[in-house]
């Protein structure tokens, strides 16, 4: 009996070994699925989109009721949205090197927000591009640059790069509504970048130039806010103006309707699924009384007071989205945890397991990115060194200094 039981378990098991589909139930993922799988690498892919100038408010996912934002929204339903993420600069170029860097501007060198003249971030400091370009990673940077003057992205540690200032987009430049159409050149990169490497991992730095003045809205895009055209309101002959919400509305909904573009590329090709998109703004909205930002000054800071140039909330304060399904929960919303955008070089490396040598003043946050809950152990400080006309928010309060809570 013994012996029978022995022949008949030896069967068995020569049968699963020359018939693996006996032993295993077939798949039945899509052939998208699939071949999405044969391309993707094992860590993965992300894409940091940086607004330019964005309120904390201006987005429908943040209680903004007026402008249309239907892909940014859709992408905070799939991950999670941060009510307490700063930038650490209330300007673009101190701001970015923050990001870029992981680094208060007192260590990057970027001090001021003329990156013209002023800015010049070492390009031997560990940074983002780098940090992807040692993991193993393909990485592209597209649009605004602001770190560098006479140093190019290259240098930084990107495989490819395209900015107003080097590499340019040549004639398209020309174009009066350049700006208005730009985020959808930068899709373009992004996805031409994608598809020349489907072998690797890809690390996409997306720094868009909107809503950041000047701002001149295409008619189509001017036509999504007709409610707020000045211009059909008054029917006065030869009427020139509209308003600045309409203006600065157009041009927001322009950069969620292009962005919009590169969500479904991700989504259509199965890539979504192993792609971590962040999305953030460098600081808050121009004020009215800034001379080029007088005709759109319609930003959103929400219930906070400050804009640009200010380091209260309105000028810091900024909207924080990550994504990636399958791994981050969705439709969360994180309003207990302090991040900052120091926190992204030391985050980012522990989400893609590259152990970080170099000192940064930023902190691993990676487990709120991931959904969990959690404190930051240190706090974090703002200073502003510059007087920028007009003196309104600013020059009382050159330095900040906290966890991040309380009334400013």
């Amino acid at each position: 009996m013994r012996s029978l039981i022995f022949l008949f378990t030896a069967i068995c098991i020569a049968c699963c070994i020359a018939c693996p589909a006996l032993a295993q139930k077939p798949s039945r993922t899509s052939p998208k699925t699939r071949d999405a799988a044969k391309r993707q690498p094992a860590k993965p892919n992300v894409i940091f989109i940086l607004a330019d100038d964005l309120g904390w408010g201006d987005l429908g996912c943040y209680g903004n009721e007026k402008i249309k934002t239907p892909n940014l929204d859709k992408l905070a339903g799939s991950g999670i949205l941060f009510t307490h993420f700063y930038a650490n600069a209330p300007v673009c170029a101190p701001s970015r090197a923050a990001f870029f860097t992981g680094r208060y501007a007192e260590s990057s060198g970027a001090y001021s927000g003329d990156g013209a003249n002023e800015i010049e971030v070492p390009a031997g400091l560990p940074n983002l591009a780098t940090l992807f370009k040692q993991a193993g990673y393909q990485t592209l940077h597209t649009g605004k640059w602001h770190l560098s003057a006479r140093t190019t992205p290259d240098k930084y540690g990107f495989d490819q790069y395209q900015t107003r200032e080097a590499n340019s987009w040549g004639e398209r430049q020309k174009d009066p509504y350049f700006r208005a159409k730009s985020t959808g050149y930068l899709v373009e990169n992004t996805i031409d970048f994608i598809k020349a490497h489907p072998e690797s991992p890809f690390f996409v730095q997306l720094w868009a130039v909107l809503p950041h003045d000047i701002l001149f809205p295409t008619e189509e895009q001017l036509a999504w806010y007709e409610e707020y055209d000045m211009r059909k309101k008054f029917k006065i002959p030869g009427f020139p103006f509209t308003s600045a919400e309409q203006i600065y509305y157009a041009s927001v909904t322009a950069l969620d309707d292009h962005l919009g573009q590169l969500f479904n590329y991700l989504d259509s090709t199965g890539l979504s699924q192993n792609t971590l998109i962040v999305f953030a703004s460098d600081n808050g909205p121009g004020m009215m009384e800034a001379l080029q930002v007088g005709h759109s000054a319609a930003g959103s800071t929400g219930p906070f007071r400050g804009r640009k140039t200010s380091i209260y909330e309105g000028g810091i304060r900024m909207p924080l989205i990550v994504s990636m399904p399958g791994r981050i929960p969705q439709g969360k919303v994180n309003d207990t945890t302090v991040v900052a955008a120091i926190d992204f070089l030391p985050t980012l490396s522990a989400i893609i397991g590259t152990k970080m040598t170099a000192r940064t003043d930023g902190e691993d946050m990676s487990g709120a990115w991931m959904g969990a809950g959690m404190s930051r152990k240190e706090p974090v400080f703002w200073r502003w060194r510059w007087q920028m006309p007009p003196q309104l928010y600013h020059a009382a309060r050159p330095l900040r200094c906290g966890r991040a809570s309380g009334n400013y």
